[in-house]
């Protein structure tokens, strides 16, 4: 992966040294991109199986194929914009693009599907609730917090039963910390309650989330843990990830 390759032979040599063991997540940015307009609001045109159902993931890799990296950069423009007819005006352009493009998927059932998405998020803006309007949502959408989540279940996963304490030292990109700890307060809340998103998809299980405030950006000691997030990409622009 790129720069890990740098460090690879000091970290295989640590590694077998203190036994540490390893986690890994990585966000593309493009894909982030891509992805957030997909999954943004509801859509009445879009059929539940269709939707939430495994069936999801090919919609979903139909409607990927369409963009090229600019008509993702346009989507996260919008997805970014404060006000909301600049953002209205960025998403239509953007649908409008999607649905001259569509017809080359060759399925029929995707291009109809993705047709009647498309043609009824164009008249229905305001009901997506697609850009933000504060800066704490902007965080709250930030690949950043995105691999912030992959990092708490981790945890939940790794500490294998309730109740169990765990430190993680994050980033001192101090605009997240706040976010970051709203976003374990809340999974702490939630975590008697399988989150069950649709029959075939993945259960999001948080049952072991610690109670204690064991998040700090300046943790010095890890109990053997570490789990690094790998953003994909220009820091400035989403829609240029690496592969």
């Amino acid at each position: 992966m790129h720069r890990l390759d740098e460090v690879v032979d000091t970290l295989l040599v640590l590694q077998k040294k203190h036994r540490i063991r390893f986690d890994v997540w990585q966000v593309v940015k493009r894909d982030h991109a891509i992805i957030s307009f997909f999954d943004q609001g509801m859509n009445p045109a879009v059929p539940r199986v269709a939707y939430w159902t495994p069936f999801r993931y090919p919609l979903l890799l139909n409607l990927a194929s369409l963009f090229d990296n600019e008509l993702a950069e346009k989507a996260w423009c919008a997805r970014l914009e404060a006000h909301d007819g600049r953002s209205s005006s960025l998403f239509s352009e953007v649908c409008s693009e999607l649905l001259a493009r569509v017809h080359t998927l060759g399925d029929r059932r995707y291009i109809e599907l993705i047709t009647d998405a498309l043609s009824w998020a164009m008249t229905h803006f305001d009901e997506l609730g697609y850009n933000c309007k504060t800066g704490k949502q902007k965080l709250q959408i930030m690949p950043n917090m995105v691999g912030f989540q992959f990092v708490l279940r981790g945890i939940c996963s790794r500490l294998g039963a309730p109740n169990r304490k765990a430190d993680i030292v994050v980033d001192q990109q101090s605009q997240f910390n706040t976010t970051q700890r709203e976003l374990r307060e809340f999974y702490y809340q939630i975590r008697e309650m399988p989150w069950v998103h649709g029959p075939g998809l993945p259960v999001m299980d948080v049952t072991n989330m610690p109670a204690e405030r064991w998040f700090s950006s300046r943790v010095q000691k890890v109990q053997g843990w570490s789990w690094l997030i790998y953003i994909s990409g220009s820091s400035n622009a989403l829609w240029k990830g690496r592969s």
